[in-house]
């Protein structure tokens, strides 16, 4: 992740290519009208103050520009960014939905404090990043217009089902229930030296031994404290409870297999083999599936607004007057 300082400094060399990109095209006039949108109109000027910001969020690198078939497609994207937000403005006047003062300042004063920043120091941060503060004002009411027309004119139209949350839950974290499993685990560990063949084959030769003392009916417990190579060796094998999730997905998916008493055969991990025992199981309340589901609903909905926000966008779009001319 970038530092600020980082930051600033790719934003200023993107500010100083696109100004030595612009000087080398005489062909593209530095300002002039790029689009209209019913009544309103996009500069040339605007796709090019626009830029250097959409360079640093997509992460393209601004020499990109001194290419004029990259600097065509670049300026067109920065275009189609600044539309969306024109018809978003011209929507919200026609619904009567608009971002006062206050609830501006209010929103600026919570990102103030998210950053542990006085407004000084706030100002001055995004003046580092080239941006003049009450173009960056205006900014930030468009995008909590947005916020505002999506909830108003989409968020309506988003459903989101038990079922639907209930499927997911299922698909993410197995059957859906208000307790769970929880298992006593035990097990017996060899540990290869190292990856190699001769390694794994030796390593894998030991825990048959193991084996076969298990099948000839010794006790678990004393074959892991003589056998195991891992810490519960001294405990007998005994590695504590747990439940779904807490351990390594390869040991956990045979461990869940097993019923209470029974023993697994050689198991494979990335810790080497092992033999898996149950010494008890029980059903607990589960202290997280209210809010796994929650979750999971948050998530879904968000997705789900998003498409239909796309679509909402799609039919402004399409009954809006919108001449391109970059």
């Amino acid at each position: 992740m970038y530092s600020f300082k980082k930051l600033c400094v790719a934003l200023v060399a993107s500010i100083l290519l696109i100004s030595g990109a612009q000087a080398d095209v005489v062909a593209m006039p530095f300002d002039g009208v790029a689009a209209r949108i019913n009544s309103d109109i996009i500069t040339i000027y605007d796709v090019r103050e626009a830029a250097a910001p959409f360079l640093l969020q997509q992460g393209i690198d601004p020499a990109s520009l001194r290419s004029r078939e990259q600097r065509d497609k670049i300026y067109r994207q920065v275009l189609d960014d600044l539309i969306e937000p024109k018809l978003l403005v011209q929507e919200a006047k026609k619904l009567g939905v608009s971002v006062g003062d206050s609830e501006l300042e209010q929103w600026l004063g919570y990102m103030r404090q998210q950053q542990q920043l006085t407004e000084e120091q706030f100002r001055a941060s995004v003046e580092q990043y080239g941006m003049n503060y009450d173009e960056y004002r205006e900014m930030m009411r468009d995008n909590l217009l947005r916020m505002r027309i999506t909830q108003r004119s989409v968020g309506s139209k988003v459903s989101i089902t038990d079922a639907e949350v209930e499927d997911a839950y299922r698909a993410r974290y197995g059957e859906l229930s208000s307790t769970e499993k929880y298992l006593k685990i035990s097990h017996i560990l060899i540990q290869p030296a190292t990856n190699s063949k001769e390694d794994l084959q030796a390593a894998y030769k030991r825990i048959l031994v193991a084996k076969q003392r298990l099948d000839a009916g010794e006790d678990f417990g004393l074959v892991a404290k003589e056998e195991s190579e891992g810490p519960s060796a001294s405990t007998k094998g005994e590695l504590g409870v747990f439940r779904r999730g807490e351990l390594d997905p390869d040991f956990e998916s045979y461990a869940f297999e097993l019923s209470k008493g029974e023993t697994s055969g050689i198991v494979k991990t990335k810790f080497g083999y092992h033999i898996i025992k149950i010494i008890d199981e029980e059903e607990r309340s589960n202290p997280d599936v209210e809010d796994q589901l929650d979750r999971i609903r948050g998530e879904l909905r968000q997705v789900a607004t998003e498409r239909q926000f796309k679509s909402y966008m799609k039919g402004l779009k399409t009954r809006a007057f919108v001449e391109v001319l970059l």
